[in-house]
């Protein structure tokens, strides 16, 4: 098993791209079964302290039935350039940006079968951004994902270092 790890380019021709490249970790393999019963083996990479991007298709073959999850925002003005959505899995300490946003809902969502999560998991589903120069956030805790999930966000106005205490607790 390997880690790459990405950044994304800011100038030239591919500026917004990921550009990914294996990362020099000491992998260690384990005898704990993971939370999803996959088998007796996981991976501590004990060398890299942070990430920035990271590529993982973890649930790719996991046994559940899997599904997207769709997060609805109030109004338009929560968008794909004001607001970011985040799924987090807390017991395997990973985060996944929700990336596909429709306009005519006003909806964010994993939005292919590649990216969709395992029915039973258990999330957090984090909704912070910026607009009109004001913070904002909703985080929405001890979630099951169930098929079709659907959830409605509810942000609420906030100062960067409280938005920064809510991170840091997540």
């Amino acid at each position: 098993m390997a880690l790459f790890t990405g950044v994304v380019t800011t100038s030239g021709l591919n500026e917004g791209a990921v550009l990914w490249s294996n990362t020099p970790t000491n992998p260690v393999a384990g005898t704990v079964g993971d939370s999803l019963g996959q088998g007796p083996t996981y991976y501590i990479f004990d060398t890299c302290t942070s990430f920035n991007w990271i590529n993982c298709d973890y649930f790719y073959d996991a046994p559940n039935p899997k599904t997207d999850i769709t997060v609805v925002m109030p109004d338009g003005t929560y968008n794909d350039t004001t607001t970011n959505v985040y799924v987090v899995f807390p017991t395997l300490n990973v985060v996944a940006s929700m990336m596909h946003y429709d306009a005519a809902t006003h909806a964010f969502s994993f939005s292919t079968p590649n990216y969709y999560c395992p029915v039973g998991l258990n999330i957090k589903v984090m909704i912070m951004g910026i607009k009109n120069n004001a913070y904002f956030y909703d985080l929405q805790t001890n979630l099951t994902v169930t098929n079709g999930m659907t959830l409605t966000a509810n942000p609420g106005n906030t100062t960067l270092s409280a938005l920064q205490a809510v991170l840091a607790g997540l």
